[in-house]
Parts: C-alpha cells; sequence; structure tokens
C-alpha cells in the first residue's frame, strides 16, 4: 500500500504532461501552418462582397449573360446569391486548402429546375474569380456548362 502511495503523484504527473503536451502540439500544428500559408491565403476574407462579370453558356442554349455574384462567409462556408436577368440562384460552398472555390448553385424558386456546380479560381490580387459551371439549365432541363469570369466591386 505504501508503494502505492508514493507512486499516485508520479502517474499524476505523467498524466498531465501527457496531456499538456498533446495540447502543445495540436496548438504548434496550427500556429505553423498558418505562418507557412501567410497572410496571402486568407481567401475567406477577400471573398466577401460583391462581384460582376459574365458568363457564357457553350452547352444548352447558347448565350452570354451579365451576372452578379454576392458573397458572404460563415465559418468557413461560402454562400450568397448569383443573379442574371430575372434569375436568381442561391450558392453555398467552400475555399478547399487553395485558390479554387468549390460552389453549388440552386435555383432561389424552388419551383425551377436549375441546379449545378461552380469552380472558380482565386487570382493572386484576390479580386477576380474565373472559372466553369456544369448543371442543368432551366430552359433546356438538360445539362449546361460554360465560363464565368467576375471582377470584384470596389
Amino acid at each position: 500500500m505504501d508503494d502505492l502511495t508514493q507512486l499516485w503523484p508520479r502517474v499524476l504527473a505523467a498524466i498531465i504532461i501527457g496531456i499538456l503536451s498533446g495540447v502543445a502540439g495540436f496548438i504548434s500544428r496550427y500556429w505553423i501552418e498558418s505562418l507557412l500559408r501567410g497572410k496571402g491565403s486568407d481567401y475567406l476574407s477577400q471573398i466577401k462582397g460583391s462581384w460582376q462579370g459574365t458568363f457564357k453558356q457553350r452547352k444548352g442554349v447558347v448565350k452570354e449573360e451579365n451576372i452578379t455574384l454576392s458573397l458572404n462567409t460563415k465559418f468557413n462556408v461560402i454562400f450568397g446569391e448569383l443573379k442574371y436577368g430575372q434569375r436568381i440562384l442561391k450558392c453555398i460552398g467552400y475555399f478547399d486548402k487553395d485558390r479554387y472555390l468549390s460552389l453549388r448553385y440552386r435555383n432561389k424558386a424552388d419551383s425551377k429546375l436549375q441546379h449545378g456546380i461552380i469552380i472558380l479560381k482565386l487570382n493572386g490580387e484576390n479580386d477576380k474569380l474565373s472559372g466553369d459551371f456544369v448543371g442543368v439549365g432551366p430552359v433546356s432541363e438538360k445539362i449546361v456548362r460554360g465560363e464565368i469570369e467576375v471582377s470584384k466591386n470596389a
């Protein structure tokens, strides 16, 4: 019994040291990662706001339209609306460790068949998004695809 009472403080100290080193490792990993990425990779703060440009549909009903893309963020999620003509699309997506933004979209009017995905690359100056979309078109009700390019409003 005396041996157990003498070991108890050492066992407790070992447990506490193990927990503290795990916490310190976890914190230092994310601190080092943030230093390696640098401030230029804070894409979430750069993406908020209003963007204007065009989309060019290449498959389906071939057309080119002016668009406005309004984006906001909450935690690591990006959400907003894409407007063109009389249509409003709800968007939600994320950055996945790089400059590539993936957005899913759906027509705000649930009765309309229009949904798909947009993949955009944020340029080095953080003021232009360009990429492609693929989805189901509201007019043809077939798969459509094309390009999107938008610039951030000042």
